[in-house]
Protein backbone atom coordinates (compact mmCIF):
# COMPACT_ATOMS: atom_id res chain seq x y z
CA UNK A 1 0.00 0.00 0.00
CA UNK A 2 2.85 2.38 0.81
CA UNK A 3 4.34 1.80 -2.63
CA UNK A 4 1.02 2.51 -4.35
CA UNK A 5 0.71 5.77 -2.43
CA UNK A 6 4.17 6.69 -3.61
CA UNK A 7 3.27 5.88 -7.22
CA UNK A 8 0.23 8.14 -7.03
CA UNK A 9 2.15 10.90 -5.29
CA UNK A 10 4.78 11.01 -8.03
CA UNK A 11 2.34 12.77 -10.33
CA UNK A 12 1.59 15.38 -7.70
CA UNK A 13 4.97 15.80 -6.03
CA UNK A 14 7.16 18.57 -7.38
CA UNK A 15 10.58 18.99 -5.84
CA UNK A 16 14.01 20.22 -6.78
CA UNK A 17 16.50 17.81 -8.31
CA UNK A 18 19.01 18.68 -5.61
CA UNK A 19 22.76 18.44 -6.35
CA UNK A 20 25.54 17.76 -3.92
CA UNK A 21 26.81 21.31 -4.20
CA UNK A 22 27.09 23.23 -0.94
CA UNK A 23 23.82 24.85 0.04
CA UNK A 24 25.11 28.40 -0.64
CA UNK A 25 26.43 27.52 -4.10
CA UNK A 26 23.19 25.81 -5.02
CA UNK A 27 21.19 28.81 -3.85
CA UNK A 28 23.19 31.07 -6.19
CA UNK A 29 22.70 28.70 -9.10
CA UNK A 30 18.97 28.47 -8.40
CA UNK A 31 18.67 32.21 -9.03
CA UNK A 32 19.83 31.70 -12.61
CA UNK A 33 17.84 28.59 -13.50
CA UNK A 34 14.20 27.71 -13.19
CA UNK A 35 13.11 25.05 -10.71
CA UNK A 36 13.36 21.60 -12.26
CA UNK A 37 11.43 18.48 -11.43
CA UNK A 38 11.08 14.95 -12.59
CA UNK A 39 8.28 12.51 -12.09
CA UNK A 40 6.91 9.22 -13.36
CA UNK A 41 3.49 8.68 -14.90
CA UNK A 42 1.44 5.78 -13.45
CA UNK A 43 0.07 3.14 -15.79
CA UNK A 44 -3.51 3.69 -16.91
CA UNK A 45 -6.05 1.33 -15.37
CA UNK A 46 -6.02 -1.95 -17.23
CA UNK A 47 -2.74 -1.14 -19.02
CA UNK A 48 -0.51 -4.21 -19.14
CA UNK A 49 2.97 -4.27 -17.68
CA UNK A 50 5.97 -5.17 -19.81
CA UNK A 51 6.37 -8.76 -20.91
CA UNK A 52 9.56 -10.67 -20.15
CA UNK A 53 11.24 -11.38 -23.50
CA UNK A 54 14.76 -10.02 -22.94
CA UNK A 55 17.55 -12.02 -21.36
CA UNK A 56 18.91 -10.40 -18.20
CA UNK A 57 22.32 -8.77 -18.71
CA UNK A 58 25.30 -9.01 -16.42
CA UNK A 59 26.20 -5.86 -14.52
CA UNK A 60 29.08 -5.23 -16.92
CA UNK A 61 26.76 -5.60 -19.90
CA UNK A 62 24.27 -3.21 -18.29
CA UNK A 63 27.07 -0.69 -17.72
CA UNK A 64 28.34 -0.97 -21.31
CA UNK A 65 24.87 -0.49 -22.75
CA UNK A 66 24.21 2.58 -20.60
CA UNK A 67 27.58 4.18 -21.33
CA UNK A 68 26.96 3.61 -25.06
CA UNK A 69 24.07 6.09 -24.75
CA UNK A 70 26.48 8.83 -23.66
CA UNK A 71 27.34 9.67 -27.27
CA UNK A 72 23.71 10.42 -28.12
CA UNK A 73 22.99 12.03 -24.74
CA UNK A 74 26.23 13.82 -23.83
CA UNK A 75 27.18 15.67 -20.68
CA UNK A 76 25.41 19.03 -20.45
CA UNK A 77 22.72 18.28 -23.03
CA UNK A 78 19.53 20.09 -22.11
CA UNK A 79 16.98 17.80 -20.44
CA UNK A 80 14.01 19.19 -18.50
CA UNK A 81 10.47 18.29 -17.62
CA UNK A 82 9.57 18.96 -21.22
CA UNK A 83 11.33 15.70 -22.04
CA UNK A 84 9.15 12.60 -21.75
CA UNK A 85 10.08 8.96 -22.21
CA UNK A 86 7.70 5.98 -22.43
CA UNK A 87 9.11 3.18 -20.26
CA UNK A 88 9.12 -0.55 -20.92
CA UNK A 89 9.69 -1.48 -17.26
CA UNK A 90 5.99 -1.75 -16.52
CA UNK A 91 5.62 -0.11 -13.11
CA UNK A 92 5.07 3.31 -14.71
CA UNK A 93 3.84 4.21 -18.18
CA UNK A 94 6.71 6.64 -18.52
CA UNK A 95 8.32 9.67 -16.96
CA UNK A 96 9.24 13.33 -17.36
CA UNK A 97 12.55 14.97 -16.61
CA UNK A 98 14.90 12.98 -14.39
CA UNK A 99 12.50 10.01 -14.26
CA UNK A 100 12.24 9.92 -18.04
CA UNK A 101 16.04 9.94 -18.51
CA UNK A 102 16.52 7.18 -15.93
CA UNK A 103 13.86 5.12 -17.72
CA UNK A 104 15.54 5.72 -21.07
CA UNK A 105 18.91 4.42 -19.85
CA UNK A 106 17.21 1.56 -18.05
CA UNK A 107 15.56 0.39 -21.28
CA UNK A 108 18.90 0.63 -23.06
CA UNK A 109 20.36 -1.79 -20.54
CA UNK A 110 17.43 -4.12 -19.94
CA UNK A 111 15.15 -3.96 -22.99
CA UNK A 112 11.68 -4.98 -21.92
CA UNK A 113 12.56 -6.81 -18.70
CA UNK A 114 9.94 -5.98 -16.04
CA UNK A 115 10.93 -3.77 -13.13
CA UNK A 116 10.47 -4.40 -9.42
CA UNK A 117 10.14 -1.70 -6.79
CA UNK A 118 11.04 -1.94 -3.12
CA UNK A 119 11.42 0.50 -0.23
CA UNK A 120 13.39 -2.00 1.85
CA UNK A 121 16.82 -2.94 0.59
CA UNK A 122 20.44 -3.33 1.67
CA UNK A 123 23.42 -1.63 0.08
CA UNK A 124 24.81 -4.99 -1.02
CA UNK A 125 21.66 -5.70 -3.00
CA UNK A 126 22.14 -2.72 -5.34
CA UNK A 127 23.36 -3.34 -8.89
CA UNK A 128 24.43 -1.37 -11.94
CA UNK A 129 21.34 -0.15 -13.76
CA UNK A 130 19.13 0.11 -10.67
CA UNK A 131 17.11 3.32 -10.41
CA UNK A 132 17.14 5.24 -7.12
CA UNK A 133 14.44 7.72 -6.11
CA UNK A 134 16.12 10.29 -3.84
CA UNK A 135 15.74 13.77 -2.32
CA UNK A 136 12.41 13.14 -0.62
CA UNK A 137 10.85 11.45 -3.63
CA UNK A 138 11.74 14.27 -6.05
CA UNK A 139 14.67 13.03 -8.17
CA UNK A 140 15.50 9.82 -10.07
CA UNK A 141 19.02 8.61 -10.90
CA UNK A 142 20.48 5.43 -12.39
CA UNK A 143 23.49 3.62 -10.98
CA UNK A 144 26.63 3.32 -13.16
CA UNK A 145 29.16 2.00 -10.64
CA UNK A 146 29.15 0.78 -7.05
CA UNK A 147 31.99 0.83 -4.52
CA UNK A 148 31.98 0.06 -0.84
CA UNK A 149 31.46 3.74 0.05
CA UNK A 150 29.63 5.38 -2.86
CA UNK A 151 27.81 4.92 -6.14
CA UNK A 152 28.36 6.74 -9.43
CA UNK A 153 25.22 7.83 -11.22
CA UNK A 154 23.79 9.29 -14.42
CA UNK A 155 20.84 11.65 -14.29
CA UNK A 156 18.66 13.97 -16.30
CA UNK A 157 17.14 17.31 -15.35
CA UNK A 158 20.12 18.02 -13.11
CA UNK A 159 20.13 21.82 -13.35
CA UNK A 160 18.04 21.35 -16.51
CA UNK A 161 20.59 19.12 -18.21
CA UNK A 162 22.08 15.62 -18.44
CA UNK A 163 24.90 14.80 -16.08
CA UNK A 164 27.19 11.76 -16.00
CA UNK A 165 29.46 10.73 -13.16
CA UNK A 166 28.18 12.42 -10.01
CA UNK A 167 28.63 10.30 -6.88
CA UNK A 168 26.35 9.63 -3.94
CA UNK A 169 27.67 8.45 -0.60
CA UNK A 170 26.49 5.14 0.80
CA UNK A 171 24.64 7.07 3.51
CA UNK A 172 22.83 9.17 0.89
CA UNK A 173 21.95 6.08 -1.12
CA UNK A 174 20.43 4.34 1.91
CA UNK A 175 18.18 7.37 2.41
CA UNK A 176 16.55 6.68 -0.97
CA UNK A 177 12.77 6.59 -0.96
CA UNK A 178 12.82 3.39 -3.01
CA UNK A 179 14.79 1.48 -5.62
CA UNK A 180 13.67 -0.07 -8.90
CA UNK A 181 15.60 -2.97 -10.37
CA UNK A 182 15.12 -5.06 -13.49
CA UNK A 183 17.33 -7.96 -12.55
CA UNK A 184 15.19 -11.08 -12.07
CA UNK A 185 14.86 -12.22 -8.47
CA UNK A 186 15.65 -15.74 -7.28
CA UNK A 187 12.42 -15.84 -5.32
CA UNK A 188 12.06 -17.40 -1.89
CA UNK A 189 8.40 -17.46 -0.92
CA UNK A 190 6.45 -17.41 2.30
CA UNK A 191 2.79 -18.39 2.18
CA UNK A 192 -0.34 -17.10 3.86
CA UNK A 193 -3.74 -18.71 3.45
CA UNK A 194 -6.90 -16.61 3.11
CA UNK A 195 -10.11 -18.56 3.54
CA UNK A 196 -13.13 -17.86 1.29
CA UNK A 197 -15.73 -15.39 2.51
CA UNK A 198 -19.23 -14.44 1.45
CA UNK A 199 -17.81 -12.09 -1.18
CA UNK A 200 -14.44 -13.46 -2.26
CA UNK A 201 -12.74 -16.73 -3.07
CA UNK A 202 -10.13 -18.20 -0.79
CA UNK A 203 -6.54 -18.29 -1.94
CA UNK A 204 -2.93 -18.69 -0.89
CA UNK A 205 -0.74 -15.60 -1.09
CA UNK A 206 2.89 -16.28 -1.98
CA UNK A 207 5.29 -13.44 -1.11
CA UNK A 208 8.99 -13.32 -1.92
CA UNK A 209 11.06 -12.53 1.16
CA UNK A 210 13.79 -11.02 -1.01
CA UNK A 211 11.98 -8.63 -3.33
CA UNK A 212 8.41 -8.45 -2.07
CA UNK A 213 6.88 -9.83 -5.28
CA UNK A 214 3.67 -11.73 -4.59
CA UNK A 215 1.05 -13.73 -6.39
CA UNK A 216 -2.12 -15.67 -5.55
CA UNK A 217 -2.85 -19.32 -6.24
CA UNK A 218 -4.78 -22.37 -4.97
CA UNK A 219 -8.18 -20.70 -5.20
CA UNK A 220 -11.19 -21.97 -3.28
CA UNK A 221 -14.45 -20.68 -4.73
CA UNK A 222 -16.66 -22.06 -1.98
CA UNK A 223 -18.84 -19.10 -1.03
CA UNK A 224 -19.40 -18.77 2.70
CA UNK A 225 -22.54 -17.47 4.43
CA UNK A 226 -22.73 -13.85 5.50
CA UNK A 227 -21.49 -12.82 8.95
CA UNK A 228 -24.29 -10.65 10.26
CA UNK A 229 -23.92 -8.11 13.05
CA UNK A 230 -26.25 -8.05 16.04
CA UNK A 231 -28.76 -5.97 14.11
CA UNK A 232 -30.33 -2.55 14.39
CA UNK A 233 -34.01 -1.90 14.99
CA UNK A 234 -35.28 0.21 12.09
CA UNK A 235 -38.92 0.22 13.18
CA UNK A 236 -39.70 -0.80 16.78
CA UNK A 237 -42.67 -3.17 17.16
CA UNK A 238 -45.68 -2.36 19.27
CA UNK A 239 -48.43 -4.51 20.73
CA UNK A 240 -50.41 -4.01 17.51
CA UNK A 241 -47.82 -3.56 14.72
CA UNK A 242 -44.76 -5.51 13.62
CA UNK A 243 -41.32 -3.92 13.55
CA UNK A 244 -38.28 -4.23 11.27
CA UNK A 245 -34.74 -5.32 12.16
CA UNK A 246 -31.80 -4.51 9.87
CA UNK A 247 -28.66 -6.69 9.79
CA UNK A 248 -25.38 -5.81 8.05
CA UNK A 249 -22.72 -8.29 6.99
CA UNK A 250 -19.46 -7.36 8.69
CA UNK A 251 -17.48 -8.85 5.79
CA UNK A 252 -19.11 -7.55 2.59
CA UNK A 253 -21.50 -4.87 3.82
CA UNK A 254 -24.66 -6.57 2.50
CA UNK A 255 -27.95 -5.90 4.30
CA UNK A 256 -30.71 -8.23 5.42
CA UNK A 257 -34.06 -7.37 6.96
CA UNK A 258 -36.22 -9.30 9.40
CA UNK A 259 -39.72 -8.74 10.68
CA UNK A 260 -40.05 -8.30 14.45
CA UNK A 261 -43.31 -9.81 15.73
CA UNK A 262 -45.78 -7.67 17.64
CA UNK A 263 -44.95 -7.38 21.31
CA UNK A 264 -46.36 -9.87 23.79
CA UNK A 265 -48.04 -7.78 26.49
CA UNK A 266 -46.93 -10.35 29.09
CA UNK A 267 -43.29 -10.29 27.92
CA UNK A 268 -42.61 -7.05 26.01
CA UNK A 269 -39.11 -7.78 24.65
CA UNK A 270 -38.57 -8.14 20.92
CA UNK A 271 -34.96 -9.38 21.18
CA UNK A 272 -35.89 -12.70 22.81
CA UNK A 273 -37.26 -15.05 20.12
CA UNK A 274 -39.92 -17.51 21.24
CA UNK A 275 -37.66 -20.42 20.30
CA UNK A 276 -34.55 -19.03 22.06
CA UNK A 277 -32.91 -21.51 24.45
CA UNK A 278 -33.16 -18.94 27.25
CA UNK A 279 -36.75 -17.73 26.53
CA UNK A 280 -38.36 -19.54 29.49
CA UNK A 281 -35.64 -18.29 31.83
CA UNK A 282 -35.98 -14.72 30.58
CA UNK A 283 -39.74 -14.87 31.21
CA UNK A 284 -39.09 -16.31 34.69
CA UNK A 285 -36.71 -13.57 35.85
CA UNK A 286 -38.90 -10.87 34.30
CA UNK A 287 -42.15 -12.05 35.86
CA UNK A 288 -40.44 -12.50 39.22
CA UNK A 289 -39.02 -8.98 39.14
CA UNK A 290 -35.42 -10.17 39.12
CA UNK A 291 -34.30 -8.79 35.76
CA UNK A 292 -35.84 -6.13 33.54
CA UNK A 293 -34.96 -4.59 30.20
CA UNK A 294 -35.24 -1.18 28.61
CA UNK A 295 -36.96 0.11 25.49
CA UNK A 296 -38.50 -3.33 24.94
CA UNK A 297 -35.01 -4.93 24.86
CA UNK A 298 -33.93 -7.68 27.24
CA UNK A 299 -30.39 -7.60 25.80
CA UNK A 300 -29.62 -11.31 26.22
CA UNK A 301 -26.02 -10.92 25.02
CA UNK A 302 -25.30 -8.12 27.47
CA UNK A 303 -23.14 -8.66 30.53
CA UNK A 304 -24.05 -8.74 34.23
CA UNK A 305 -22.13 -6.88 36.93
CA UNK A 306 -21.35 -8.12 40.42
CA UNK A 307 -23.61 -5.42 41.85
CA UNK A 308 -26.49 -6.64 39.67
CA UNK A 309 -26.20 -10.19 41.01
CA UNK A 310 -26.23 -8.91 44.61
CA UNK A 311 -29.29 -6.79 43.78
CA UNK A 312 -31.10 -9.73 42.13
CA UNK A 313 -30.64 -12.01 45.15
CA UNK A 314 -31.53 -9.16 47.52
CA UNK A 315 -34.74 -8.53 45.57
CA UNK A 316 -35.54 -12.26 45.61
CA UNK A 317 -35.40 -12.11 49.43
CA UNK A 318 -37.93 -9.29 49.45
CA UNK A 319 -35.37 -6.52 50.03
CA UNK A 320 -35.19 -6.85 53.84
CA UNK A 321 -34.09 -3.95 56.02
CA UNK A 322 -30.34 -3.48 56.25
CA UNK A 323 -28.34 -1.91 59.07
CA UNK A 324 -24.64 -1.39 59.50
CA UNK A 325 -22.01 -0.23 57.05
CA UNK A 326 -20.41 -1.76 53.98
CA UNK A 327 -17.11 -3.54 54.68
CA UNK A 328 -15.84 -2.76 51.17
CA UNK A 329 -13.78 0.33 50.44
CA UNK A 330 -15.38 0.77 47.01
CA UNK A 331 -18.97 0.46 48.26
CA UNK A 332 -19.32 3.46 50.58
CA UNK A 333 -21.98 5.58 48.89
CA UNK A 334 -25.13 4.73 50.83
CA UNK A 335 -27.19 6.33 48.07
CA UNK A 336 -25.97 3.92 45.38
CA UNK A 337 -28.71 1.67 43.98
CA UNK A 338 -26.74 -1.43 44.92
CA UNK A 339 -25.51 -0.30 48.38
CA UNK A 340 -28.13 -2.10 50.52
CA UNK A 341 -27.92 -5.24 48.35
CA UNK A 342 -24.14 -5.51 48.75
CA UNK A 343 -24.32 -4.86 52.50
CA UNK A 344 -27.07 -7.51 52.85
CA UNK A 345 -25.11 -10.01 50.73
CA UNK A 346 -21.95 -9.40 52.76
CA UNK A 347 -23.71 -9.72 56.13
CA UNK A 348 -25.33 -12.99 55.04
CA UNK A 349 -22.12 -14.53 53.69
CA UNK A 350 -23.29 -14.43 50.08
CA UNK A 351 -20.34 -12.31 48.92
CA UNK A 352 -16.92 -11.81 50.42
CA UNK A 353 -15.15 -9.49 47.99
CA UNK A 354 -11.46 -9.43 47.15
CA UNK A 355 -8.34 -9.67 49.31
CA UNK A 356 -7.76 -5.91 49.03
CA UNK A 357 -11.11 -5.32 50.73
CA UNK A 358 -12.90 -4.24 47.54
CA UNK A 359 -16.08 -5.61 45.98
CA UNK A 360 -15.73 -4.18 42.44
CA UNK A 361 -19.46 -3.66 41.98
CA UNK A 362 -19.25 -2.55 38.37
CA UNK A 363 -16.99 -5.41 37.22
CA UNK A 364 -18.65 -7.91 34.88
CA UNK A 365 -19.19 -11.15 36.73
CA UNK A 366 -17.63 -14.37 35.44
CA UNK A 367 -19.44 -17.69 35.28
CA UNK A 368 -17.42 -19.16 38.15
CA UNK A 369 -17.94 -16.04 40.30
CA UNK A 370 -21.68 -16.33 39.69
CA UNK A 371 -21.58 -19.99 40.73
CA UNK A 372 -19.66 -19.10 43.92
CA UNK A 373 -22.26 -16.49 44.92
CA UNK A 374 -25.19 -18.83 44.29
CA UNK A 375 -23.35 -21.60 46.15
CA UNK A 376 -22.80 -19.31 49.13
CA UNK A 377 -26.46 -18.24 48.99
CA UNK A 378 -27.43 -21.92 49.12
CA UNK A 379 -25.35 -22.41 52.27
CA UNK A 380 -22.40 -24.16 50.61
CA UNK A 381 -23.83 -27.69 50.59
CA UNK A 382 -21.70 -30.75 49.84
CA UNK A 383 -20.85 -31.31 46.19
CA UNK A 384 -19.55 -34.47 44.59
CA UNK A 385 -19.95 -33.97 40.85
CA UNK A 386 -16.91 -34.45 38.64
CA UNK A 387 -15.82 -31.75 36.22
CA UNK A 388 -13.51 -34.04 34.27
CA UNK A 389 -15.91 -34.40 31.34
CA UNK A 390 -15.42 -30.74 30.48
CA UNK A 391 -12.49 -29.86 28.22
CA UNK A 392 -11.50 -26.82 30.28
CA UNK A 393 -12.07 -28.24 33.77
CA UNK A 394 -8.47 -27.42 34.66
CA UNK A 395 -9.20 -23.71 34.15
CA UNK A 396 -11.63 -23.60 37.09
CA UNK A 397 -10.06 -21.56 39.91
CA UNK A 398 -9.32 -23.44 43.13
CA UNK A 399 -11.57 -21.17 45.20
CA UNK A 400 -14.45 -21.82 42.78
CA UNK A 401 -14.07 -25.59 42.33
CA UNK A 402 -16.61 -26.72 44.96
CA UNK A 403 -19.11 -24.13 43.74
CA UNK A 404 -18.72 -25.24 40.12
CA UNK A 405 -19.09 -28.91 41.14
CA UNK A 406 -22.28 -28.02 43.02
CA UNK A 407 -23.61 -25.97 40.08
CA UNK A 408 -22.96 -28.82 37.62
CA UNK A 409 -24.40 -31.39 40.02
CA UNK A 410 -27.63 -29.39 40.32
CA UNK A 411 -27.93 -28.54 36.63
CA UNK A 412 -27.38 -24.84 37.24
CA UNK A 413 -24.44 -24.90 34.86
CA UNK A 414 -24.46 -27.40 32.00
CA UNK A 415 -21.56 -26.18 29.89
CA UNK A 416 -21.34 -24.64 26.45
CA UNK A 417 -22.23 -26.36 23.14
CA UNK A 418 -18.48 -26.99 22.76
CA UNK A 419 -18.44 -29.01 25.98
CA UNK A 420 -16.70 -26.36 28.06
CA UNK A 421 -17.44 -24.71 31.39
CA UNK A 422 -15.89 -21.39 30.34
CA UNK A 423 -15.34 -20.50 34.01
CA UNK A 424 -13.51 -17.22 33.35
CA UNK A 425 -15.93 -16.03 30.68
CA UNK A 426 -18.30 -13.22 31.51
CA UNK A 427 -21.84 -14.41 32.15
CA UNK A 428 -24.34 -12.97 29.66
CA UNK A 429 -27.79 -11.85 30.71
CA UNK A 430 -29.24 -14.91 29.00
CA UNK A 431 -26.88 -17.22 30.93
CA UNK A 432 -27.59 -15.38 34.17
CA UNK A 433 -31.34 -15.77 33.64
CA UNK A 434 -30.96 -19.52 33.08
CA UNK A 435 -28.71 -19.98 36.13
CA UNK A 436 -31.09 -17.99 38.34
CA UNK A 437 -34.16 -19.87 37.15
CA UNK A 438 -32.53 -23.26 37.64
CA UNK A 439 -31.34 -22.29 41.12
CA UNK A 440 -34.31 -20.37 42.47
CA UNK A 441 -37.01 -22.66 41.11
CA UNK A 442 -35.57 -25.79 42.74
Amino acid sequence: MKLWKRICSLVLTLGLAVSLLPAAAFAEEAKETSAVTGYAVPLEEGEAQATYTTEAPTQQQAYDRIIAMKEKYPEGMRWTNDNYYEWKGGIFAGGYGCAGFAFLLSDAAFGDLPARMTETFTYSQLKVGDILRINNDSHSVIILKISSTQVTIAEGNYNSSIHWGRTLSKEKVMQSDYVMTRYPCDHTYTTKRYEPTCCSAGYTLYTCTKCGYSYQDDYDYTIQPHTWDSGTVVTPPTETEEGTMEYRCTVCGAYSYETIPVLDPDFPFYDVPKDAWYRTAAEYVYHNGLMVGDNHCFRPKGTVTRAMVAQILYANEGKPDVSGKSPFTDVQDSGAWYYKAVVWASQNGVVSGYTNNTFRPMANITREQFAVILYAHAGKPEASASLDSYADAAKVSGWARNAMMWAVQNGIISGTPEGKLNPGGHATRAEAAVMLMKYLSK
